[in-house]
């Protein structure tokens, strides 16, 4: 098990945790659905938020295995099914995931479970770069968080951009994975996509957002987000989780 609090506790590589089987029935789930986000249209070939799959019949097991992950206190938050062709760009910036994590008072208390529908090799690309868990990494990754939602800050960053793209092309390691095998990482850290090389080759993921639990979210973050009208789907489920917990 791997705990959320605890950033070096993740594992640092990718872990076999589902079978081609159960990988090619999440594949088969997604395949007769569209794309839901089309604010990624460009970026990837399909983008399917918000499925929900472990509550759906005969996919129990995605949940199961997420406890087996990360043990209890934790809570699945969401998804988001990609599909990478050789014509897309993908997120090849350093990114974090500010639309998701924005809400949260603590960064680090949400986790991404990266799985892979298929494998990727260095010829094939669509591989996926993680910045190290070092104290800089980290401390960048909380600077970021925080520009989200103050103006100010994001004003100071934007002329350091150039600077801290640099030490995470530096320290950042490229992940190639196995069909069935999970990458656990914080996606608070900086993290970006590697194109696919291969001519007709279509990278396929499935992306789970778990939480620590209790929820520790800002009201008044999640109003901001809610007013940038880009990231409805989390802002849905946020209320909904906050709904429960009370």
């Amino acid at each position: 098990m791997f705990a959320l609090n605890k950033l070096r506790g993740l594992p640092s590589r990718p872990v076999q945790v589902f079978t081609s089987e159960q990988t090619a029935r999440i594949a088969a789930f997604f395949a007769g659905r569209s794309t839901n986000y089309n604010v990624y249209e460009t970026a990837y070939r399909k983008v399917v938020y918000g499925s929900m799959i472990w509550e759906a019949e005969g996919f129990g097991f995605i949940a199961d295995s997420v406890r087996e992950l990360v043990g209890d206190g934790h809570q699945l938050f969401g998804d988001l099914y990609l599909e990478l062709g050789d014509d897309n760009t993908g997120f090849e910036d350093w990114h974090t995931d500010h639309n998701s994590l924005m809400p949260l008072e603590e960064p680090f208390d949400m986790v991404s479970i990266w799985i892979s529908l298929g494998a990727q090799t260095p010829r094939t690309g669509g591989g996926l770069f993680i910045s190290a868990p070092d104290e800089i990494s980290i401390q960048l990754a909380r600077i970021s968080h925080l520009e989200t939602y103050h103006p100010d800050v994001a004003a100071l960053y934007a002329s350091a951009r150039p600077a801290v793209h640099g030490h995470l092309e530096r320290t950042g390691a490229l992940h190639h994975m196995r069909d069935g095998e999970c990458l656990v990482f914080s996606n608070a850290l900086y993290h970006r996509t590697e194109p696919v090389k291969l001519a007709g080759f279509v990278r396929r993921c499935l992306i789970l957002r778990v939480v620590k639990t209790p929820l520790r979210v800002s009201l008044e973050r999640l109003a901001t987000l809610e007013r940038k009208g880009t990231a409805d789907v989390w802002v849905r489920r946020w209320r909904q989780l906050l709904a429960r917990s009370q």
